[in-house]
């Protein structure tokens, strides 16, 4: 694996990239001009010789001699006046013997098999070979007419074509290559100031930022993308670190109770009675401890687990919610609440049978411990069209609604929760609840109004739901 310093940066790979579609445009553009160039200069010279070949087929059919064919000096002078550009032509007969010639001809040209001499839908055939132009056709008695000339101005066009057109590749591929520098390091500067802000944000500097001004679009989209992704990530810190200071508080105050009665009971002889309370005392704070260390066990393993649920089962609620009322009875006859259930048959979901449990367990006894004396708490399950509801409605303290939202918190106690002592509780019950209804892709919603109580609704769907916990 190759190491950060040694895998090419982006300002590179724009670079080598740029300059590479650039080479392949500039040489497909100067490929394409050499051959569109060659390909008129020939049609040209081939126009040249047709019309030299017509002249000379017309003073053939007017009865000259082939040995006194002669060029008009109008046709010299177009087709190049120079010795190196003067124009030969060859007459043969009809048994392939050479008539006449005129010019340098190469000697091979004499010996020409006449099926070569014309051939192809053109009434005359036209080729270059090597650097010269040949012209061949019919005459009039049966026989043939080359025609042709050296190609040596030509020759010299294409070569210095093909040196302008190296040069302008080259002077393209510099002024792209300059190009290229400007425009990646333009591209690049951001995210590499990007990545140094990054490496700069630490666990101890979450409320760093990346810079979303004088960038573009995409770039602010990213930082922004990026910024979201921490806040998220401060929000979580923060929320750590309190759960943790709240845990420490929570288990401070037991051990400080358990702490307390021994040194009291340490510190001189006492009666039987008062080690007896002392003990009693000791052992309700270490029960204090002990659901608290439960409750913290069993919101890591839910933590973990995610949104996976294992151990998944058809669970009747309305049979579940009855056992769950009967366990939690003597609790609502000590603080003279009754419980009045109202469950429907059939409302039977797919669920960790368990976690069901601990769910319903901990909204009814919620609801009882924050009811009022000599109250009700109401117990709805049913079966609807696409999912199985159980409402809770108490008649208690209520929650103001600018605590509503704060409920399934860990360690979260409304304000008068906190101020009384028989409702006091850890503050984990909901936070296991919310866990349980995501991880089953469940609903939990809350309505509530002071004074008057708290209605909490579960909502199990038959089918897949979208997941979603909201606190209404």
């Amino acid at each position: 694996m190759l190491m950060p310093q040694q895998k090419p940066t982006l300002a590179k790979l724009l670079l080598w990239s740029h300059l590479a579609i650039a080479a392949l445009t500039l040489l497909a553009f100067a490929v394409v001009v050499f051959v569109m160039y060659y390909r008129t200069t020939c049609a040209k010279v081939e126009s040249e010789l047709l019309g030299l070949a017509e002249v000379l087929s017309q003073e053939l059919q007017r009865g000259v001699a082939p040995q006194a064919l002669t060029i008009p000096e109008v046709i010299v002078h177009r087709l190049g006046p120079a010795p190196r550009d003067r124009a030969f032509w060859v007459v043969y007969g009809q048994g392939n013997q050479v008539l006449a010639s005129h010019g340098e001809v190469d000697p091979s040209l004499e010996n020409e098999p006449q099926s070569r001499r014309h051939q192809g839908k053109h009434p005359y055939h036209a080729e270059r070979r090597g650097r010269q132009f040949l012209l061949w056709t019919s005459t009039s008695d049966g026989g043939q007419l080359l025609v042709g000339r050296p190609m040596a101005k030509e020759f010299d066009e294409f070569f210095w074509l093909a040196g302008y057109l190296v040069l302008v590749v080259a002077v393209g591929l510099l002024v792209s290559g300059l190009l290229a520098i400007a425009i990646s390091r333009r591209i690049a500067q951001p995210i590499e100031t990007f990545a140094l802000q990054a490496t700069q944000i630490t666990h101890r500097h979450l409320d760093e930022r990346l810079e979303t001004e004088q960038v573009t679009r995409e770039m602010t989209t990213l930082a922004l993308s990026f910024n979201q992704m921490l806040d998220q990530l401060q929000a979580a810190f923060t929320k750590q670190r309190q759960f943790t200071s709240d845990a420490a508080h929570e288990l401070r105050t037991p051990i400080a109770v358990i702490a307390s009665q021994c040194d009291l009971s340490l510190s001189k002889p006492r009666e039987a009675d008062h080690y007896r309370n002392a003990l009693g005392t000791c052992r309700d704070a270490a029960s204090h401890m002990q659901v608290l260390v439960d409750q913290l066990l069993q919101l890591a393993r839910l933590g973990q687990a995610g949104s996976q649920v294992t151990q998944r089962t058809p669970v009747d609620l309305c049979e579940l919610t009855r056992q769950v009322v009967r366990q939690l009875q003597p609790l609502a006859m000590e603080s003279d609440i009754e419980l009045n259930v109202d469950a429907e048959p059939n409302a039977v979901v797919v669920a960790n049978a368990t976690q069901m449990r601990q769910l319903l367990f901990n909204v009814i006894r919620n609801a009882i411990q924050f009811s009022h004396p000599k109250q009700s708490v109401e117990i709805y399950v049913a079966r609807q069209t696409d999912q199985v509801l159980v409402t809770v409605q108490d008649h208690g303290i209520g929650i103001a609604a600018d605590q509503l939202q704060h409920i399934c918190d860990r360690f979260y106690q409304v304000e008068k929760a906190r101020t009384t002592s028989a409702t006091r509780g850890v503050g984990l019950g909901l936070s296991i609840a919310s866990e349980i209804v995501a991880a089953h892709q469940a609903t939990l919603e809350f309505k509530s109004q002071p004074e008057e109580g708290t209605e909490v609704c579960l909502r199990f769907p038959l089918g897949a739901l979208e997941n979603r916990i909201a606190c209404m």
